[in-house]
């Protein structure tokens, strides 16, 4: 999910689509195989892990330390980076261009005139406008 974005600025494409929780999710790609493995060890074993798997303790508390910073510290920042990554560009943000109910979701444009309430959306969110009885598209995927 975040892939994408830094792609987009890369190419420094006419629309760039963020979306926020995206950043923090990020500490899931430890926090899920603790989950995981936790998990199966008591659907395999039958019991609760206790202190005699000092392995397994070890492992997990450093992959929720790991995760939690993930969380708390680089998720934000690369929030707040990104921000100012497209602030510096000249991107400016367009809440026209948002689904109802999407309050996380911002899209930022390189040009004013990519701003508009779209009529409809289609595939990945990409807004579409009804002009003289054709639909145009905008594709968002910086393409």
């Amino acid at each position: 999910m975040l892939f994408p974005i830094y792609l987009r600025l890369w190419r420094q494409a006419p629309i760039v689509e963020t979306v926020y929780p995206a950043f923090f999710m990020i500490a899931g790609l430890l926090l899920g195989p603790v989950t995981l493995l936790g998990g199966f060890h008591g659907l395999l074993f039958g019991k609760p892990l206790t202190s005699r798997s000092p392995v397994w303790f070890k492992i997990a508390l450093w992959l929720f330390k790991v995760g939690a910073v993930l969380m708390i510290v680089v998720g934000p920042a690369l929030a707040i980076g990104t921000t100012a990554a497209l602030a510096a560009m000249d991107y400016q943000t367009c809440s026209q261009l948002r689904r109802s109910g999407s309050g996380w979701q911002v899209f930022w444009v390189k040009n004013d005139g990519f701003c508009f309430r779209p009529d409809s959306y289609i595939e990945d969110n990409w807004p579409c406008k009804d002009m003289d009885g054709k639909t145009y598209c905008l594709r968002a995927d910086g393409l």
